[in-house]
């Protein structure tokens, strides 16, 4: 409606860009649009997950992270922190990600609740279960800035990488 309004006072509107991952299914698909601009589209991440545009099993993006303690009972920590995945948390309740076994299948009683630049705190009655040494998955709140994080990518299979790609367009 408002390149229609733009053109019928004279100006050229030859584009009509809109952005967002969550209408991405939509948004492109309306009368008049020329160009879509999903950000987050090509992993989606846990803010998808939180606002319904995504389902669990579509987020491709994940960080891989080891438990290096367990001293304190209902509390693991591991060493993913915000330089991991950074601190943006957007709408997902004050949490930095989706906490997965090693096999990206969520732990529902695992919450990564508080980080600092080195080290993620993880608690709830699952990580009792947790050992020195254990390998998780966390699903990162946004994957854009997750992503401008690392060098590399690394594609995976189940469990096992199989290819490995820098990352070209970091700022």
């Amino acid at each position: 409606q408002v390149a229609e309004a733009l053109r019928a006072d004279g100006h050229e509107c030859p584009l009509v860009s809109v952005g967002s991952t969550p209408a991405a299914t939509s948004s492109p698909f309306a009368k008049g649009v020329t160009e879509a601009r999903p950000g987050t589209y090509v992993y989606f991440d846990a803010n998808q997950v939180g606002l319904g545009s995504a389902r669990f099993e579509q987020c491709a993006q994940t960080v891989l992270t080891r438990v290096v303690s367990t001293q304190r009972q209902g509390r693991a920590i591991i060493d993913a922190g915000s330089k991991a995945m950074s601190s943006d948390s957007i709408n997902t309740a004050g949490i930095f990600g989706i906490v997965c076994d090693a096999s990206a299948n969520p732990l529902d009683d695992i919450e990564s609740r508080n980080a600092n630049e080195e080290h993620g705190y993880l608690t709830g009655p699952g990580t009792s279960n947790l050992s020195v040494g254990d390998v998780l998955r966390i699903i990162p709140n946004h994957a854009c800035a997750t992503t401008n994080m690392w060098s590399t990518v690394h594609f995976v299979d189940g469990a096992r990488a199989v290819e490995r790609h820098p990352i070209q367009a970091r700022h």
